[in-house]
């Protein structure tokens, strides 16, 4: 019995004092997220890479809105009417402190595979890209808007 009472005190004091610290962290933890201020250098939190935007286009059969969305391991380029083309992730192209995907179309019943896209930082406005087989040169297409979508514009 009496080899007993010694753990028990020294387990019994460990409990304690382990409570007691417990209680005097939560309040300066808490203190010290809540006072914490970010550094001037420091950027803000923003998504890394777009995953989901849009933009109106006349200039394409059909004319309308496209709604582009990443769907697992590749992109997905939606009509109006229905149909989705898909794209596949070439690599990631890195720019600023954003990375943009450049993607290639995967064939289907209504296009080639050959046309390649440079998507946008996920920045409101900024330019959708394109290019034709063998050409080097991106070219600008349409300015996007980014996702959740507040207003439609009207239709002309």
């Amino acid at each position: 019995m009496k080899h007993l009472f010694i753990p028990l005190v020294v387990f019994s004091i460990s409990i304690i004092v382990g409570c007691k610290s417990n209680q005097n962290d939560t309040p300066l933890a808490a203190q010290h997220h809540t006072t914490s201020t970010a550094s001037p250098t420091t950027k803000p939190a923003v998504a890394n890479s777009i995953d989901h935007f849009w933009f109106e286009t006349d200039q394409d059969t059909p004319p309308g809105r496209r709604e582009w969305v990443k769907n697992a391991d590749h992109w997905e380029e939606r009509y109006e009417d229905g149909h989705v083309t898909k794209f596949s992730i070439v690599k990631m192209v890195p720019e600023g402190q954003y990375e943009r995907p450049q993607l290639r179309r995967m064939a289907d019943d209504k296009f080639d595979d050959q046309l390649e896209v440079l998507l946008p930082p996920p920045v409101e406005g900024a330019w959708f890209e394109f290019r034709q087989p063998g050409e080097t040169e991106w070219h600008q297409y349409k300015q996007i808007h980014l996702f959740p979508a507040t207003t439609r514009p009207a239709r002309r």
